[in-house]
């Protein structure tokens, strides 16, 4: 995060550490430190060392579906580096484990992926808990079909506006902080503890050189209080503060690359 921010001070990381997810991650003993750390340093490193970056982003494969999107930048971005070590790396990182824990461990770590949804479809676990659109759904009372149906929807645009954004080269800080929030909404299980990948979309934001607007500042400052809101009350209450803080995020961040977007386009325009 220090390096994010470009900050050789240790102070900011009181801010940094004052994020809610900060606390549900300690409280609940979750991994979600070492994803954000994983989608942070590969961010920070894909233009100066794309391998390294790429180790990193392969290295996501410990919790997969984080890496959904990855695929779809580096490709958009013509990343080839970054891709191919990203794709070194899993294969390393999978094949080691076959080997130090055997195929028994891979068999069950299938059965249970392959038995999770009806785990999240049938509300054995807390809903509120759950900060994608799949979530939201099935918190505001509707049908696992609809939820899933919505979730597609909001996976591909989540790809669409990533690709849009690394195919454009737009800024380092619009990219990284593309992908960081574009995951957490294409993803169906996500939850929030793993809002500590919003946190890394943030700080990119922070670090845009064009800086933040007013309105901009207002609205992060919403999401950061929005993410506070405990899963037992998000579920009594029906109110999906998850999902709304990371479409909200997306939004905002989508919200500044379209004007550099079309900055671009003219320029490619006018030099051709």
């Amino acid at each position: 995060m220090r390096g994010i921010l470009a900050e050789r001070s240790w102070a900011v990381m009181v801010p940094v550490l004052a994020f809610p997810p900060v606390f549900w991650a300690l409280g609940l003993g979750q991994n979600s430190f070492l994803t954000a750390a994983l989608f942070g340093a590969g961010t920070l490193w894909i233009d100066r060392r794309p391998i390294l970056a790429g180790l990193c982003f392969g290295a996501l494969c410990y919790k997969p579906h984080f890496g959904l999107l990855v695929p779809v930048a580096l490709l958009a971005g013509g990343r080839w580096r970054t891709l191919a070590a990203a794709f070194g790396s899993v294969i390393a990182l999978c094949g080691l484990s076959l080997i130090f824990f055997g195929w028994e461990t891979w068999h069950a770590f299938l059965v249970a992926a392959g038995g999770s949804h009806a785990t999240y479809e049938s509300g054995r676990i807390n809903l509120g808990a759950l900060v994608t659109p799949f979530g939201g759904v099935l918190l505001a009372g509707g049908a696992p079909r609809a939820a899933y149906l919505t979730q597609a929807v909001a996976t591909l645009g989540a790809a669409i506006v990533v690709a849009i954004v690394w195919r454009r080269d737009l800024p380092p800080p619009i990219r990284a902080a593309t992908l960081a929030a574009a995951t957490l909404v294409a993803i169906p299980v996500a939850l929030i503890y793993d809002l500590m990948v919003a946190g890394v979309a943030a700080a990119w934001l922070v670090r845009d050189p064009a800086g933040l607007a007013g309105w901009e500042k207002v609205v992060l400052a919403a999401l950061f209080v929005l993410s506070m809101v405990p899963p037992g009350l998000a579920e009594a209450l029906h109110f999906p503060s998850g999902p709304i803080t990371t479409l909200s995020l997306l939004a905002l961040i989508a919200g500044r690359s379209l004007p550099r977007f079309s900055t671009t386009r003219t320029a490619t325009t006018l030099a051709g």
